[in-house]
């Protein structure tokens, strides 16, 4: 009974969508509505007695999240990678919750998209040839500054007011509706660092997206560079919470060319320069990068 109601709750607020924004591109909405299938399940149920969700039910207890009902999302390394499947609009609640007491817990968490993401996560963690281990250590290793200097050459442009977007989180609403409409799976990962997180789900390593390692390596630098904080990493996404914007404008430059080589296709996407970036993109709250995967 719990999963029809989700999903006539789903499809009501599609319908909704697609009466609420007028008659344009209204049948194009429609006919995805009808083409829309049930998510895979986000992983499986925890039993609240099994030791391997005790410092996951506590690290909510903490963050004042009550007695969560934990579910193993998939495996990694032969440990589990435990969290909680929530609605899509409180996910960024529960990330701020979880997140203000990683430093207490050891624990970050991070959003992994709907059902259909982690899916495509597991069968990433399921299949790679390299440890988490070995992807952190060859991310130390890596000469970053030549990766980035070996990716194409984005177009510089003209200087452009500063207009800063407003936060967005595409990890939690529909590509299509952008509405938040589907349960989304938050992971707490054994690990001091969101930057890690790239090795820990095996992201990466696709046409027109980088391995795991660059995305520790790129991470790790903004973590000390512009102070920012991973949120999620979807099946092809990684989005950024930024503490504090850059007001200096060669250091708004020089995070746009390096988020630009990064995602040429949320770059492309955005018909951007690295000037208009400098002044729309960077200056913002939250950054979403995309990394789209073959078809």
């Amino acid at each position: 009974m719990l999963g029809l109601a989700v999903v006539l709750l789903f499809l009501g607020l599609a319908v909704w969508a697609i009466t609420g924004r007028g008659a344009d591109g209204g049948e194009d909405r429609r006919r995805y509505i009808e083409s829309m299938r049930e998510p895979p399940p986000l992983g499986t149920e925890l039993h609240p007695a099994d030791p391997r969700g005790t410092a996951i039910a506590d690290a909510f207890r903490q963050a004042g999240l009550g007695d969560a009902p934990l579910r193993i999302l998939f495996e990694r390394d032969h440990r589990a990678v435990i969290g909680v499947g929530v609605a899509s609009r409180d996910a960024m609640s529960v990330w701020t919750a979880l997140h203000d007491v990683s430093q207490r817990t050891g624990l970050v968490p991070v959003i992994l998209g709907d059902g259909f993401s982690l899916a495509r996560q597991a069968n990433a963690a399921a299949h790679t040839s390299m440890s988490v281990e070995a992807t952190l250590a060859r991310a130390t290793a890596l000469e970053l500054d030549a990766w980035l200097a070996s990716r194409p050459t984005p177009a510089q442009g003209e200087p452009v007011p500063v207009a800063a977007r407003a936060e967005h989180w595409r990890s939690i609403v529909d590509p299509v509706l952008d509405l938040p409409l589907l349960d989304v799976a938050i992971a707490l990962l054994p690990t001091d660092r969101g930057s890690d997180a790239p090795a820990w789900l095996a992201f990466g390593n696709w046409e027109g997206c980088p391995e795991p390692a660059v995305h520790v390596a790129l991470l790790r630098r903004l973590e000390s560079r512009a102070h920012v904080e991973l949120v999620a990493i979807t099946s092809d996404r990684i989005e950024l919470r930024v503490q504090t914007p850059p007001t200096d404008e060669a250091e708004r430059r020089a995070l746009a060319e390096i988020l630009a080589r990064w995602s040429p296709t949320a770059f492309s996407e955005d018909r951007a320069t690295i000037a208009s970036w400098a002044s729309t993109f960077v200056t913002s709250r939250s950054w979403s990068l995309s990394f789209p995967r073959p078809r």
